[in-house]
């Protein structure tokens, strides 16, 4: 996974979120390079936030965050640096939300999870 083809191999993943991430990229104003923090930033974030409080669809909150691992481990560091910045510090906004999302977070988004975690802590 790279970071120019990230947006497309979620939507790959989870058709759901289609219509939402091509009328969200439609309507954005973004700078070159910025698409997939456009996308996780305006569609990803605010789902999971949403999900991870009422946990309604359990089975598609975990495949969202297998996706997230994949992300992870990504060989590409700016798919880590979207992970880490666009979607695990958004998280740890709400430390309710960080904390549940540790429940479905894998051994990788686990490690960079508690490493913002510790960063927010120390404010």
């Amino acid at each position: 996974m790279t970071y120019d083809d990230v947006v497309r191999r979620f939507v790959e993943k989870f058709p759901e979120f289609e219509e939402a991430a091509r009328i969200e990229l439609a309507q954005s104003r973004h700078e070159e390079g910025q698409l997939a923090y456009v996308f996780f930033g305006n569609v990803l974030d605010p789902f999971l936030r949403t999900e991870l409080h009422s946990i309604k669809h359990w089975k598609l909150l975990d495949r969202v965050f297998e996706f997230l691992e994949s992300m992870a481990t990504s060989d590409d560091e700016r798919v880590q640096e979207l992970l880490a910045l666009g979607t695990l510090s958004y998280l740890w906004n709400d430390v309710r939300t960080a904390d549940k999302a540790k429940t479905f977070m894998r051994k990788r988004t686990r490690v960079m999870s508690d490493e913002i975690e510790s960063r927010v802590r120390k404010g």
